[in-house]
Formats: structure tokens, sequence, C-alpha cells
């Protein structure tokens, strides 16, 4: 975890959360700034599918409500995205992005992770700010070109009214560094609870 310690300070962290429960893993921690606390958490959902996904995403549904930072690769969009021109993302992928029907066909997108966690009550700042959403792959590789949101900063119902800025960052530098465009929010002051 990144931070700047002349503005923040961590007063616990935990880099391990739901040991041996997550694909890849997920952080939680307590961040003080100008004396106010704010939950942040950092995941990155699995790739391989999207019932793993949602029940990863369980993991974070207790904190929708409060003073929280969720933020991550979470490998799918949310419920509201357009449905993406699945011509465009190789067919042996689908099974990543899609809804497996029981007789092994495809259905639409799999959104259900994100889904539950926006109805838990954490609040996607791009549709708080009425934005277009900015996609974060499709930039990397030839064979699926398609853009898609799969990265997230999501924040918790009482950090709603201090979100004032929200963007992928798109320059020369991070399209070159990685197969997905980080996100960023920019929170006016802090939730107002103190430790």
């Amino acid at each position: 975890m990144l931070y700047r310690p002349d503005t923040v300070s961590v007063a616990s962290c935990n880099p391990n959360i739901g040991h041996g429960a997550f694909h890849h893993g997920a952080i939680r921690a307590w961040l003080c700034i100008k004396g106010s606390y704010y939950r942040v958490l950092a995941t990155h959902l699995s790739w391989t599918d999207g019932a793993t996904r949602l029940r990863e995403s369980r993991w974070f549904t207790d904190y929708a409500k409060d003073c929280t930072v969720l933020m991550g690769d979470f490998n799918e969009d949310t419920p509201t995205a357009p449905e993406p021109d699945w011509t465009k993302i190789p067919e042996q992928l689908h099974s990543r992005y899609r809804l497996v029907n029981d007789d092994g066909s495809y259905g639409r997108a799999d959104r259900r992770a994100v889904g539950n966690l926006l109805s838990a009550g954490y609040v996607n700042p791009g549709d708080y700010l009425g934005q277009k959403p900015e996609p974060t792959t499709g930039h990397w590789y030839e064979n699926e070109p398609e853009p898609q949101t799969l990265d997230h900063i999501l924040v918790g119902d009482a950090a709603k009214k201090r979100i004032r800025r929200y963007w992928t960052l798109k320059s020369p530098e991070s399209l070159a560094a990685s197969d997905h465009l980080p996100k960023l929010l920019d929170l006016f002051e802090s939730c107002g609870h103190s430790g």
C-alpha cells in the first residue's frame, strides 16, 4: 500500500484479509487524514468466472454504508453498462465474462459481483457525478480490443457527498504500463468520523 506519510497515517492495516478466500487477495486499512478515518479496501477479484467474483464480493458488503473506499480490478463492468461486442473478445475467453447457462451456452455479461456491491450500498462515483463510464481495458491486447470498465473505485454511502472527481488515467505512460488503466478518485475533505 502506497500513501503519503506527510498527510496520511495508517491506523491499522491487514494486507491479507480472507486469507485463501480470494484468488488474488484483499487489503483492509484504516487511514487517518486530518484527524478523520477512512476504511480503505483494495482487491483484485478473480479473472476466472463471475460466480467466484460474486463470492469474493460478499467479503466487502458489510462496509457499504460506512466511510469506505473500495478499489480494485473487479474483472467486470457495472450492471448498467452496455453489453460488450462479444465479437471483439475471443470466444475462448467468454466464460470469464459471461453467465454460463445450464446447457453450457453463454448468456449476458456476468456483472453480479459489482451489482452485489452496489445493492449493498456502495456508490459508483461516475454514476453519482453523472459521468459516462471511461474504459480501463481494450487498449493492450490485439485480440481483445473491446473497451470495458473492469476496474473501479466505489465509496460507502457515508462518503458519497465527498466525491469531487473520478476518472480513468489515460496517458501515454499509463497506456504503455499495463493492460488495465488506473482509476482515480478525488474526495472533498474527510467524512467527519474520528477515531
